[in-house]
């Protein structure tokens, strides 16, 4: 959010070469949210299999998929607040990027906090691996719902009309 604020407040700057740069680089959140997307899809869906095979503790598969999706997340959030600012999205309240800004943000949020519980020893405690699959899978469903509306407002409203 410190990015949107200084790329906010830099709007009325005269520094054109500073905020062309920051615009520049925000442009990148549309490339760098797709791989995150699937990283984490694919942990929480490893992690499903693993529930199914009732394995304890998470594949080293799975770790790798979240560390770099959290990682992909943090980046891809950070980006997207200048992003929106910068670009000329429309930002009236209760809009699909005022929904898209903040699930995202707090999926990355969520992200942090899984990995962060999910690098624990899950094979002896029990309720720290309930707390990290429902993390993990509460991540997904954020994920979806936010790239949902993140194709709304690149696709149009109607993108998914049957």
């Amino acid at each position: 959010m410190l990015i949107w604020q200084i790329a906010e407040t830099s709007v009325a700057s005269t520094n054109s070469t500073w905020l062309h740069a920051l615009e520049w680089a925000s442009r990148f959140h549309v490339l760098t949210a797709h791989f995150p997307i699937a990283l984490l899809l694919a942990a929480a869906l490893g992690e499903g299999w693993a529930v199914w095979r009732r394995d304890p503790a998470p594949s080293p598969t799975v770790r790798f998929c979240l560390w770099t999706g959290t990682a992909g997340a943090l980046l891809t959030a950070a980006l997207g607040w200048p992003h929106a600012a910068l670009t000329g999205f429309s930002d009236s309240a209760g809009s699909s990027l005022q929904w898209h800004r903040w699930i995202g943000t707090f999926a990355a949020l969520i992200a942090v906090a899984t990995l962060a519980v999910g690098e624990r020893d899950l094979e002896k405690n029990h309720l720290l691996r309930l707390a990290f699959r429902a993390l993990l899978f509460t991540l997904a469903i954020l994920i979806a719902v936010t790239g949902h509306l993140g194709g709304m407002l690149t696709h149009g409203e109607d993108f998914l009309r049957w």
